[in-house]
């Protein structure tokens, strides 16, 4: 099977492009045998090993994902041969994908055009499709907006569905609710608020992130209190854990609200993610990572794992 991915609008094209991977790779577990090319860069020799090779793995379903053919005619030829020639068999997926093919790519489209067993173009969205779009966007995340929400968020689209599914993301996460409901909040109490709950509503937590970067404040201060956060919160947990009170000296006050807490978290939950911390620290001292994007990793991994909470 080949399929030919191509058009303007990047985000659903690669949205298609990772199901049908994710598809291939539920369906062939460990036996999935994946080769992937770019075709501005890689070097397209090993393809005919790839049509004609027995796979190391017996039984193996052959996936191959040639991206960015028609950047360059250096290997153009090469590829359509390849497909020509009945690809990797009769059992592999084969997916061609590129972006705007414009001038002579035409011609390199025209000629792969009837190979493939699939054509999919994906043009920029505009109007009623544009706003479609957005509604089952905001269906599948679980988000409610209002009618006023969706016409912002197609007044953004532009053309530009990243724009979109990154503000999608903001709005529903409510940080605008959020800020307007904290408003006279003070920085110090949404401070408080965010390593209040930091373990047990990474949604909240990401709410008072946003609002504090939002105000200006210092992204290493929040990163350094963040971080004593969970350590003393894994002090607090074993020392729970084993029965007895924390060694170090910590205000009692601190000692009861943070036991119930992490009364329901794991001790071994906890030093994974004060490894994050870790992890992130050595990387922002390194120059590899800002302050902000670590606390937003470590954030958005736990709501990856955690349950919707509104």
């Amino acid at each position: 099977m080949i399929y030919l991915l191509y058009g303007a609008d990047t985000f659903r094209s690669r949205g298609k492009l990772r199901g049908l991977i994710d598809e291939s790779r539920a369906r062939a577990g460990a036996a999935l045998e994946m080769h992937c090319f770019d075709g501005a860069e890689d070097d397209f020799a090993r393809l005919g090993a790839i049509a004609a090779g027995q796979s190391l793995f017996g039984g193996a379903k052959k996936l191959v994902v040639i991206e960015r053919l028609f950047a360059s005619a250096r290997h153009f030829a090469a590829v359509r041969d390849f497909l020509k020639q009945g690809g990797a068999g009769t059992d592999a997926l084969i997916v061609v994908w590129d972006s705007v093919i414009t001038g002579d790519a035409q011609e390199m489209l025209a000629e792969i055009t009837p190979l493939a067993d699939k054509t999919q173009t994906f043009d920029i969205l505009q109007g009623d499709k544009l706003t479609r779009w957005i509604r089952k966007e905001i269906a599948a995340r679980d988000f409610h907006f209002s009618s006023a929400e969706i016409a912002r968020l197609v007044e953004l689209g532009g053309g530009d569905l990243w724009a979109v599914s990154n503000e999608m993301e903001k709005m529903g996460l409510g940080s605008d609710i959020f800020e307007s409901q904290g408003r006279e909040m003070a920085t110090k109490d949404m401070t408080f608020l965010l390593g209040d709950t930091f373990f047990t509503n990474p949604k909240i937590a990401l709410r008072c992130l946003l609002t504090l970067l939002s105000r200006g404040e210092e992204e290493m201060r929040i990163f350094s209190y963040l971080a004593g956060t969970a350590r003393t919160a894994l002090v607090i947990k074993s020392a729970a854990d084993a029965g007895h009170s924390p060694s170090y000296k910590i205000h009692p006050f601190v000692v009861k609200k943070t036991t119930a807490a992490v009364r329901t978290i794991s001790a071994s939950s906890l030093v994974r993610r004060l490894g994050q911390f870790l992890d992130a620290d050595v990387k922002i001292k390194t120059g590899l990572a800002r302050p902000a994007d670590a606390l937003m990793r470590i954030l958005t991994s736990q709501l990856a794992s955690s349950p919707r909470v509104l």
